[in-house]
């Protein structure tokens, strides 16, 4: 029954699609925070502790900007909090910004961002962290909360410690907490990469000898994909002629396709026995255009909320790459709302919406841009208003989408989790009118 009625659902709107109708919705504001946490986990041998890394990202964006004369200004105040499994605070942190730019257009940027780092030295054990950032023009908050485990890294073998996904490496001192092994190693908080063609997935981890007697390991790395396949191996051995062995490490992505991966660190002692491992998730995410030259026919499919049936083949058939990028742009020029401006608003609005969808709704296997609540929020934007009914003994989770004018009239969307795994399924009637 959910296969016929999810069949049906997409023969309604790909009937839609068919006459021409482009259902892409431009009045839906999308209001998301953007701030960022992540963590990574070393050992600190001075200290002979564990030293927790508290990772953030501020956007603009999430913040209320004042002018004053012909600045605007904004200040923030960030309150990182240590607690134990009962959820007791245990140490806590603030940090104190102001942040004055000279553009209006800066003081709404989604990719204007200060990315920070708070350490923490902690005994071994089960912990959480509570972030939050308060907006001090505002007064409005946003909370992060993060569950991690500490370990204990002075065993008999050697140990790899946890990792630190890095967005760039510089010679330039921006905050001590930064510096690794005598590098400046700014942390990529989103674990997002790919954003255009030449990108590189950087990572930086640490080996310890601890109390063995070991005087090398071996270390495999492993890419996985989210079916778990390897799509990238390396091995090598390291020397431990040293308490602590720092290895960063840079892999080219010119030839992956978008979509979640894991990092998957294994140390191998002697007859290749493994002796420890670390597994990281993260995130390739590429722009528009270098989808096109990376993983074409995604490129392609995912234009299927804009594009009719037509305009879908005479992309889908060119097979040289200049002429494809060439046929992409036509394609967009052809859907720009105000020709002859250098911005195409309909294009940046569709992917801004597109990555939205796979930061919120990826499940399982797929991409959250197939999911049913991507395709409505990829057509819509941003609900007014989110009814969300947690899963019940007598009935499934759902949730209902309501927006209060969407082409001169209302629409109210119904998702039901029906096999209890977070994939939402679209409910009739599929175009939302029920007035």
């Amino acid at each position: 029954m959910r296969i016929i009625t999810y069949l049906f659902c997409w023969l309604v709107l790909l009937a839609t699609l068919s006459y021409g109708q482009t259902i892409i919705s431009e009045k839906r504001n999308i209001a998301v925070s953007e701030f960022r946490v992540d963590y990574s986990e070393f050992y600190d041998v001075s200290e002979e502790k564990s030293r927790l890394e508290i990772y953030y990202q501020v956007f603009n964006s999430d913040l209320l900007f004042i002018r004053n004369g012909d600045k605007f200004e904004a200040s923030y105040t960030l309150s990182v909090s240590i607690v134990d499994k009962k959820n007791i605070p245990i140490v806590s942190k603030n940090r104190d910004k102001e942040i004055v730019v000279n553009q209006y257009a800066r003081t709404v940027s989604r990719t204007d961002f200060r990315t920070g780092q708070i350490n923490f030295h902690l005994s071994p054990g089960n912990y959480g962290v509570e972030c939050y950032l308060l907006d001090n023009n505002s007064k409005k908050s946003i909370k992060k909360s993060i569950d991690f485990t500490i370990h204990k890294f002075d065993r008999r073998n050697p140990q790899v410690s946890g990792v630190e996904l890095v967005f760039a490496v510089d010679s330039v001192l921006y905050d001590s907490a930064f510096i690794k092994s005598g590098m400046t190693i700014i942390p990529n908080v989103g674990r997002i990469y790919g954003e255009d063609t030449a990108s590189v997935f950087s990572y930086y981890f640490e080996i310890y000898k601890g109390k063995s007697n070991a005087e090398k390991v071996f270390i495999e790395t492993r890419l996985l994909d989210r079916k778990l396949k390897t799509i990238y191996f390396d091995s090598v051995t390291a020397d431990i002629d040293a308490p602590v062995i720092a290895q960063f490490r840079q892999v080219a992505l010119k030839e992956f396709k978008g979509g979640e991966y894991t990092l998957d660190i294994i140390l191998k002692g002697r007859r290749g026995k493994a002796i420890d491992n670390f597994q990281k998730k993260f995130n390739i995410y590429w722009s528009a255009e270098a989808m096109v030259l990376n993983d074409y026919k995604t490129a392609v499919k995912q234009l299927k909320y804009i594009a009719i049936p037509s305009e879908i083949k005479a992309i889908d058939t060119v097979s040289n790459s200049e002429l494809r990028l060439k046929a992409w742009n036509q394609f967009w020029e052809s859907h720009d709302p105000t020709p002859g401006t250098i911005e195409n608003e309909m294009k940046i609005s569709y992917y801004y919406r597109l990555e939205l969808a796979n930061r919120r709704f990826t499940v399982m296997r797929r991409d959250g841009w197939q999911t049913d609540r991507g395709m409505i929020l990829i057509m819509y934007g941003e609900p007014d208003q989110i009814e969300d009914y947690p899963f019940e003994s007598s009935n499934s989770a759902y949730q209902v989408w309501s927006y209060y004018n969407v082409d001169s009239k209302p629409r109210e969307f119904l998702f039901i989790d029906e096999w209890n795994n977070n994939d939402y399924v679209l409910q009739y009637p599929y175009d939302g009118v029920r007035y």
